[in-house]
């Protein structure tokens, strides 16, 4: 019982949760962005390939 009532009293460990729960919030608005932006980008990245391979193919 002593060592629970420890564990729940002591403050060194608290920085690190507060650490944890800031990464995870940061990858998940991360993560949603990059949903959000992903059918633009694989658009974008679809007209580059295909101007590019246009130039290359017209021997210019």
């Amino acid at each position: 019982m002593r060592i629970l009532r420890r564990l729940i009293t002591d403050k060194r460990g608290l920085t690190t949760i507060e650490w944890l729960v800031i990464t995870f919030l940061g990858a998940s608005g991360a993560f949603l962005v990059i949903s959000a932006l992903k059918p633009e980008l694989v658009t974008t990245h679809n007209n580059v390939i295909n101007n590019i391979i246009g130039v290359v193919s017209s021997g210019f």
